[in-house]
């Protein structure tokens, strides 16, 4: 990830002639020759880390023990030896350092090291392409993930980070100053919206930026369809797993936005989400005008859905009184499976209408 990119370059061809012919095997009391750049490069540089890379071409016998690289007003040296670098042949080099302060109105040196044997050495070399650049930090990396409103006009949203590394960062929303972390922090009490967050740190320059949204909570919200004996329920908004009641007990449980529910009328069905404050989604299954008798034919537990306080009655085919309920309830359950099979006949009694139901005990 690329947090923040500085590139430096030094433009011309640095061309060094040495000479000193005298090559005693001590060192010398005074050093002939010392070459710096002809122009001292003007540089400006943030804290950070940073790579310098050369290019050295050194010609045929000639001896050069190195150079040193100087950057002010700081002070900040760096030795380059050049024992291994080939002969008549352009070489890369490159080295990493770092700057604890700022440089501003400085100056980039190029000054030869002294030899301890052969004083600064002789012949020529040429110095090109040199490149200064701020280093990427692979290690500034992170985990950014978002926490949407729970429920509507609530304002607690959150956005939790999670650094690769643990250094000083400091946190811009939206351009505001949400303080310093070191390797993950929580923000709090966000409303929703769309979010530019800007981690930068603290000690050295660079800027990592992201576009973020916290959701707004929701209101559980979608549609019913009766079809027979099913309740077939769409679920538009809401947070899953849904929780599913009829007649005030749970019978399913789902993260499903689409599923069905076996009902017969008179049932009470309601859907809830486990965030209280996105309310519930209601449904009433209308009473039908007609009795309902099932199943039909039977064979042990026979259902009839009759209204409150009717009385029900149950007539074999001779008409003897096999079964009665009186002050029924909404739903009535009847067990016939002592009852031979054969055709029998249901009558309910209500306040206004009776009703008359054949029933086959198979």
């Amino acid at each position: 990830m690329k947090l923040y990119s500085k590139h430096i370059s030094f433009l011309g061809l640095f061309i060094f002639q040495l000479l000193y012919n005298q090559l005693y095997a001590q060192k010398y009391d005074e050093i002939i020759y010392k070459i710096n750049s002809v122009a001292p490069a003007k540089i400006d540089l943030d804290k950070g880390d940073y790579e310098l890379s050369i290019k050295v071409w050194i010609e045929p016998n000639s001896f050069v023990e190195g150079i040193k690289t100087i950057i002010n007003p700081i002070g900040k040296s760096i030795t380059w030896n050049f024992g291994d670098v080939e002969i008549e042949k352009w070489v890369d080099l490159s080295q990493e350092f770092s700057i604890s302060e700022k440089v501003e109105n400085g100056t980039f040196i190029i000054q030869l090291i002294e030899d301890i044997i052969f004083g600064v050495g002789e012949g020529n070399f040429y110095i090109d392409d040199i490149s200064l650049r701020l280093k990427e930090n692979i290690e500034d990396k992170f985990t950014i993930q978002t926490v949407g409103e729970t429920c509507v006009d609530k304002d607690n949203g959150r956005i939790e980070i999670k650094a690769a590394s643990s250094r000083n960062y400091a946190i811009l929303l939206n351009g505001i100053d949400k303080g310093s972390f070191t390797s993950e922090t929580t923000l709090e009490n966000i409303k929703p919206g769309d979010y530019k967050l800007c981690i930068s740190a603290t000690e050295g320059s660079f800027e990592q930026c992201f576009n973020i949204k916290i959701v707004e909570g929701n209101t559980i919200s979608g549609k019913t369809t009766i079809n027979a004996n099913k309740a077939s329920v769409e679920i538009n908004e809401g947070t899953p797993p849904f929780n599913i009641k009829l007649n005030g007990k749970t019978v399913l449980q789902t993260s499903i936005n689409n599923f069905e529910i076996a009902v017969i009328p008179g049932d009470f069905l309601e859907v809830t989400t486990n965030i209280k404050c996105e309310g519930l989604l209601t449904k009433k299954i209308a009473l039908q005008e007609d009795i309902l008798v099932y199943p039909n034919p039977v064979n042990e537990i026979l259902n009839v859905r009759a209204f409150e306080n009717s009385t029900i009655h149950l007539y074999n085919s001779l008409g003897a009184l096999v079964k009665r309920i009186d002050r029924s309830s909404t739903l009535n359950s009847i067990n016939i499976s002592n009852l031979t099979t054969g055709v029998y006949y249901l009558k309910i009694i209500s306040k206004d209408k009776n009703y008359n139901r054949p029933v086959l005990i198979k």
